[in-house]
């Protein structure tokens, strides 16, 4: 077996590793990365100040109304008991809907492979995609969002 060779994670190689993974990836100077995958909008994020975390996130796409608060509250703690490592979060938005993020992070601080960072990006964006496919199983109704946020 042949060693990879572990080296600092920086911006390019992300957006390199996430090149593999979608036909398009926007980024800003930042170390914020968007990319379509399996159909859902990821946000990857390799920042200057935390260089040693490599963060991956997702937003649920359906419009619930606050009145479903308990009833996804319970599903999302469920959620965070079975899919480690990710962790999901619910907030309310201004205009009274329920905001829900799937997010996970990866310690990179003693640097990463190219197979390590390709690796866990797949792995990352699957976790992700299941997490809100769940979510879309047990809440089929509610409209997909309209709006950019």
């Amino acid at each position: 077996m042949f060693a990879q060779l572990v080296v600092p994670l920086t911006s390019q190689r992300v957006v390199a590793a996430l090149g593999s993974l979608a036909p398009e990836v926007f980024s800003s100077p930042q170390g914020g990365h968007l990319a379509e995958i399996e159909g859902e909008l990821l946000r990857v994020e390799h920042r200057p100040e935390r260089p040693f975390a490599l963060a991956m996130s997702a937003e649920w796409r359906r419009r619930l109304p606050v009145d479903h608060h308990a009833r996804v509250r319970e599903t999302i703690d469920e959620m965070n008991r079975e899919l480690t490592p990710a962790r999901t979060s619910l907030s309310v938005t201004d205009s009274g809907h329920l905001d829900v993020r799937v997010a996970l992070t990866h310690w990179v601080g003693a640097g990463v492979s190219d197979g390590q960072l390709n690796g866990w990006l797949r792995r990352g964006a699957d976790v992700l995609a299941r997490a809100l496919s769940r979510l879309d199983r047990t809440f089929p109704e509610p409209a997909f969002r309209t709006d950019t946020p």
